[in-house]
């Protein structure tokens, strides 16, 4: 008989150790499970703060695509104006060019004419002398 008392004091710690270690394990799941549950919320927390950042850079990139459109059809219209600025002076200079080169050719023809008539008058003066 006391041999199964023995066994049952044995059983009984046994028992007693297993609702300790049930005990343990539950705690640690319960654990596990706050940390998992944690996790959870952290990542969807990660993404609605990445959905946030893309949905904000989408825009900045929108806003800056039209800033850049509107520059580069500013800068087209005043490129085109300085192209006509552009031909109208050199069109007006051209002008001015070819009046002077006019000018200088009837003054060398002049020039040529008067040192002729110098040079006829010279001729004249010295059969007369």
């Amino acid at each position: 008989m006391a041999d199964i008392e023995r066994r049952q004091d044995r059983l009984e710690d046994a028992i007693e150790r297993l609702t300790n270690v049930s005990i343990d394990l539950k705690q640690i799941v319960a654990v596990h499970e706050q940390r998992i549950t944690q996790t959870e919320k952290d990542t969807n927390n990660l993404f609605k703060i990445l959905e946030t950042r893309r949905t904000e850079f989408e825009q900045k990139l929108k806003e800056y695509k039209e800033i850049n459109q509107n520059i580069e059809k500013e800068l087209n219209t005043e490129i085109n104006d300085l192209k006509k600025e552009f031909k109208e002076l050199t069109s007006k200079n051209s002008n001015k060019i070819s009046q002077l080169e006019k000018y200088i050719w009837m003054a060398i023809g002049g020039g040529i004419a008067a040192s002729w008539i110098i040079s006829y008058i010279f001729k004249i003066g010295s059969k007369l002398m």
